[in-house]
């Protein structure tokens, strides 16, 4: 798959749409971004708890970056993925991104987000 866009617009939005989350089956109330470092978010759940999350188009990309798993395994942290095309663990669960929702919100969004590039 030839990436077209970078993954900080799918970062953006998780962002935008948390609401469609639900890690360890609670909701997401805030998320930090972390500037497309890694891990790429944290997120504040509803018991208040702070855990980070990496952002990938397919889960073997998380470990072609080499991401240090520990940073997500320990803080109990989890992976947002289109594609879940590689097991990374027990202990790192990896949340689906419905891509036609994704793309729904794209088509919506592009030229704002063009405009907020160019600026």
């Amino acid at each position: 798959m030839e990436t077209w866009l970078r993954e900080r617009v799918l970062q953006r939005y998780i962002i935008e749409n948390k609401s469609k989350f639900k890690p360890f089956g609670m909701k997401i109330l805030n998320i930090r971004d972390n500037k497309d470092k890694y891990p790429d978010l944290y997120c504040t759940l509803e018991n208040g708890k702070e855990v980070p999350a990496e952002v990938e188009w397919k889960s073997s990309n998380f470990v072609q970056h080499g991401h240090d798993i520990s940073e997500l395994k320990e803080n109990q942290g989890f992976v947002l993925v289109c594609e879940k095309d590689q097991d990374l663990g027990f202990e790192i669960p990896q949340i689906q991104i419905e891509i036609s929702d994704f793309e729904k919100w794209f088509t919506e969004n592009s030229l704002r987000i063009i405009q907020d590039t160019t600026k």
